[in-house]
């Protein structure tokens, strides 16, 4: 699961980017669980890519439903346009 936008790197320039989750923490019972999204250069190869841009959202889950696709969709309302890869 990814997805592709256009976003402002960690240098300040505004560049379309490959992001998915690099790491997440999950939590039950009412914590927040925390992912940390990275993006890559959409025309680069992302086995030895170096991220440029970073995005943590710190999100309570449904831990009885899909825990990427609502950590996607919580990305979706905090970065938009953005297409599904």
């Amino acid at each position: 699961m990814a997805i592709i936008a256009t976003v402002k790197t960690m240098y300040g320039e505004d560049r379309e980017l490959y992001i998915r989750i690099n790491h997440a923490e999950i939590n039950n019972h009412n914590v927040n669980s925390e992912f940390t999204f990275r993006g890559y250069l959409v025309e680069v190869d992302y086995s030895e890519a170096k991220y440029i841009y970073e995005h943590i959202i710190n999100m309570i889950v449904d831990v009885t439903g899909n825990i990427w696709q609502q950590a996607y969709e919580k990305l979706k309302e905090e970065i938009s346009p953005f297409e599904d890869a």
